[in-house]
């Protein structure tokens, strides 16, 4: 094959709000960090090399004894400063750090309740980054969208498969039957190469193969930062538009997400296969990257309708984005589905139903009748407030 079919860019990837992408680590307590609230940072511990500096200074059987009790955020930092130590005393046992970025009356409101944060993902060096598999999903979605738009006759037919869905009184199991149509869609758009099923047969593998998807002619490396990336510590904030008012409020909750902060910049690599991805029309990494805008557009276009006026300087921000990544994001960024909706009406009971079927404790069939989904998740900084997982991708 020549090299002359494959297309390698450098790209960026500039945060426009944090982005969180959760790590295996998940979520971490108040006795495996040291949040110092003169510095406002929080302090991440190496478990083992933690374990060893207390047995070490003959603290461990204290410790023991301190995590028995409920741990506000702060307690495990001030323990150790009354012992005598400084933050830089424990040399390794601190892997990295990040910036709190919750106002202190928020905290004192709630006593400390910075008790668990949930972690983003870090590379080998200890630096935030956004693997490529994630980059890769979210140019996926996009492709899929901008194919769909192409398709009149796919699109209204599964449209009316939606609907059969969600007016289907005896149907229990809803998102199966969505995830089973989100798939065929996939497989009809995307599942285009005729692969032999080996090198002694014509006969093909089935279209369902991952094998046969044209994705398999798109690589995309993690991505890495110029210099150090301190990542922020930011809590879930999630404008909520009231039913009986018609107007929409903000939640602060007890959720706090490390994450990649505003601005940050982000450098990965994209090696396109041309021969591949021609059959659709996408000739180059900058055409891809184009067909991110019309999705972007219009899942931003959908929540400024319910959010647009309480929301305009969040809005604003938002201008440049055409890429959505990492969770907070919106519900609508990974809802491929509701794309299908003729109008508007459409729309928000098609919404209000797979919201029901994911979260069915929250009432969305009784409340998302006007409005759907009635939440949209926010996040406040020094950079101002912003909506979560909103980026800016470019050619370098």
């Amino acid at each position: 094959m020549s090299i002359s079919n494959f297309e390698y860019k450098k790209m960026s990837v500039t945060c426009m709000g944090p982005v969180h992408i959760t790590d295996e680590v998940g979520t971490v307590y108040s006795y495996q960090y040291l949040y110092d609230a003169g510095s406002r940072r929080v302090y991440f511990l190496n478990e083992r090399l933690w374990v060893k500096f207390l047995y070490k200074h003959n603290l461990l059987a204290e410790f023991e004894e301190l995590i028995k009790t409920r741990l506000r955020a702060g307690t495990l930092c001030e323990w150790v400063q009354e012992k005598g130590f400084k933050i830089e005393d424990l040399g390794d046992a601190v892997t990295d750090y990040a910036n709190v970025e919750v106002a202190p009356e928020i905290l004192a409101a709630n006593k400390m309740r910075l008790t668990e944060i949930v972690r983003t993902v870090h590379n080998v060096e200890g630096q935030p980054y956004i693997p490529g598999s994630s980059i890769k999903g979210a140019l996926r979605t996009g492709l899929l969208f901008s194919l769909l738009l192409q398709e009149d006759k796919l699109r209204n037919a599964a449209w009316d498969e939606v609907s059969r869905i969600i007016n289907d009184n005896r149907l229990r199991d809803k998102n199966s039957a969505f995830a089973r149509l989100a798939q065929k869609l996939e497989i009809v758009l995307l599942h285009r190469l005729k692969i032999p099923k080996n090198e002694y047969s014509a006969e093909l593998m089935a279209q369902a193969s991952m094998n046969c998807s044209i994705m398999k002619g798109l690589s995309v490396s993690d991505s890495y930062s110029s210099g150090k990336t301190i990542p922020v510590i930011v809590q879930k904030r999630e404008a909520v538009y009231i039913v009986k008012t018609g107007q929409v409020k903000t939640k602060n909750l007890t959720l706090f997400r490390e994450c990649l902060p505003p601005g940050a910049h982000q450098h990965f690599s994209i090696t396109l296969d041309k021969a591949v991805f021609g059959g659709i029309g996408i000739t180059s990494a900058a055409e891809l990257v184009k067909r991110q805008r019309d999705f972007t557009d219009f899942v931003l276009q959908r929540e400024k309708i319910i959010f647009g006026q309480a929301l305009k300087q969040e809005f604003t921000r938002a201008e440049n984005a055409n890429l959505f990544l990492g969770s907070g994001s919106g519900f609508l960024s990974k809802s491929l589905l509701l794309a299908l909706a003729p109008d508007q009406k459409s729309f928000t009971d098609a919404a209000a139903v797979i919201l029901h079927n994911n979260f069915y404790k929250h009432a969305h069939l009784r409340l998302d009748k006007f409005a759907a989904p009635r939440g949209l998740q926010t996040a406040k900084t020094h950079k101002g407030i912003t909506l979560m997982g909103v980026c800016a991708v470019t050619e370098e």
